[in-house]
């Protein structure tokens, strides 16, 4: 593996001119430019957080200048993009669907996000609600009622709510779109009418190693030894996929001047156009000397 040597300002400068932060836009932004900068990025965290504006808003802002909110929602409804879930929930790109497709069909594996007891306990609810959709239309946890009267909290969820999310996880419905940032779900069938899982599914392996490339892509510089928390690629397939990564020079070793302090071993994807920032808080604290609290 060839070793390059660079130094910090240089991997800043790369990592957010990948990220079209390093430049102002040099014109108006189109709505196409909402699915082209997601693929950058790979993937959009969704967050609730609202000061401002709603987190994923202000991120394509900060990308994109001036645009309207509208065009976020509208590529979602229009099937540009889809909602799962990467580190956290997160819209990417409708065509990266055969990317996270093994992963809804093997819920069990989705921790938190999967509640198998409940989903086992309430099979016949789940049924009706599903065969609901089939015959209606798309839905919101918003149009059922809560069984308990009176306000409640976020961890008193209703019923159907778990019911959706959990159909969510396990890929049976997607998120068709959102209004006033709700959720809306389709059946999965209805939502990719042409897909087939035998013909057009991937191998765990096979997704994972798109993944990891992908991740390689748009993270640019990164630092090996935080690489399973970056990308969450936690099986041991990750290491098949670093290996093959290496081998077909997806990216190469590096030396980073006054960077020596993390001690890791800090590699570079080589496709210098599309190198992208930093992906997680301890790497942006090393390469621009944050203090993140």
């Amino acid at each position: 593996m060839p070793v390059l040597s660079l130094s910090l300002k240089e991997a800043r400068h790369l990592h957010l001119a990948a990220q079209g932060l390093l430049k102002k836009p040099r014109r108006r932004a189109k709505p196409g430019d909402i699915l082209q900068t997601i693929k950058q990025m790979s993937l959009l965290q969704i967050d609730t957080i609202n000061v401002v504006a709603r987190s994923p808003y202000l991120v394509l802002f900060s990308r994109l200048g001036h645009y309207p909110q509208r065009w976020l929602d509208e590529a979602l409804r229009a099937g540009e993009l889809m909602e799962y879930w990467a580190h956290e929930a997160c819209f990417l790109p409708r065509s990266d669907f055969s990317l996270v497709r093994h992963r809804m069909l093997t819920p069990d594996k989705m921790g938190w996000k999967y509640h198998k007891a409940w989903m086992t306990e309430h099979a016949e609810g789940i049924q009706a609600l599903l065969a609901h959709i089939a015959e209606n239309g798309p839905v919101r946890s918003a149009d059922f009622e809560h069984p308990r009267k009176g306000a409640s909290g976020w961890w008193e969820w209703k019923p159907h709510k778990r019911h959706l999310e959990g159909l969510f996880t396990a890929g049976e419905v997607m998120v068709i779109e959102r209004r006033n940032f709700q959720r809306v779900y389709d059946l999965t069938q209805r939502v990719m009418p042409d897909w087939d899982d035998e013909r057009d599914g991937l191998s765990q392996e096979q997704a994972e190693a798109m993944m990891l490339r992908n991740s390689a892509r748009s993270l640019g510089v990164f630092a090996r030894s935080g690489w399973r928390i970056i990308i969450v690629c936690v099986s041991p397939r990750c290491r098949y996929c670093w290996r093959a990564g290496r081998r077909r020079g997806w990216w190469c070793r590096l030396t980073l001047k006054r960077w020596a302090k993390c001690g890791s071993t800090v590699m570079l994807w080589r496709c210098w156009n599309l190198l992208p920032a930093v992906g997680s808080p301890p790497a942006a604290a090393r390469c621009f000397r944050l203090s993140i609290r």
